[in-house]
């Protein structure tokens, strides 16, 4: 299996800029899945981000048919480790738009389809 491309720099120093700033609003799936009774807070949601971009960890641009996509560039794929919770990690796509980070979907896994 190819790695889908990596996020640009640029692209990855807004969202880490924006999401310190708290420009972020959850949407859709997202705020289904934070508010969920088993579901992890939107705080918490947070935190995991801020660390994994201030750690490098990797964030890829995918498309949903397992083809990688150019456009939108600022749509981002990656996959959030829960030290609190022992049997999955999220799956988070995020977007910037309209001076926001958006994260539109989260969902648990028991399997990692993105390396990390």
């Amino acid at each position: 299996m190819s790695l889908p491309p990596a996020t640009p720099a640029a692209v990855r120093e807004k969202a880490l800029a924006w999401l310190k700033l708290g420009h972020v609003e959850f949407s859709g799936p997202s705020l289904r899945y934070c508010t969920r009774p088993d579901g992890p807070t939107e705080k918490y949601i947070l935190e995991r981000l801020l660390h994994h971009f201030e750690s490098g960890r990797a964030v890829y641009r995918k498309g949903k048919d397992g083809t990688t996509i150019l456009f939108p560039e600022a749509v981002m794929h990656l996959n959030l480790e829960l030290p609190l919770a022992v049997d999955c990690d999220i799956y988070a796509c995020i977007n910037l738009d309209r001076r926001i980070l958006t994260i539109s979907t989260l969902h648990g896994h028991t399997t990692t389809p993105l390396p990390r």
